[in-house]
């Protein structure tokens, strides 16, 4: 079995570069939805998210930390 730790390698440096690329997918997306869940909060405003948010009070916060509706804008 000469030379099978070479296809061992190829099989190894696909496997790692697949991983990367999920890895930045998933990054990207988490940026992507962020940004747009912020704009639309953001142009709803926060009474509207308040009177239609179906999840816990905890989740609201995090929610409006996330977008910053708690901080005033300028």
């Amino acid at each position: 079995m000469t030379g099978s730790w070479g296809w061992d390698l190829l099989i190894g440096i696909v496997v790692a570069l697949l991983v990367a690329w999920l890895a930045l997918i998933a990054t990207l997306a988490i940026v992507v939805v962020t940004m747009v869940l912020r704009s639309v909060v953001r142009r709803a405003g926060l009474e509207a998210v308040r009177r239609h948010w179906p999840g816990t009070d905890d989740g609201l916060a995090a929610l409006t930390r996330l977008t910053g509706l708690d901080k005033p804008r300028a």
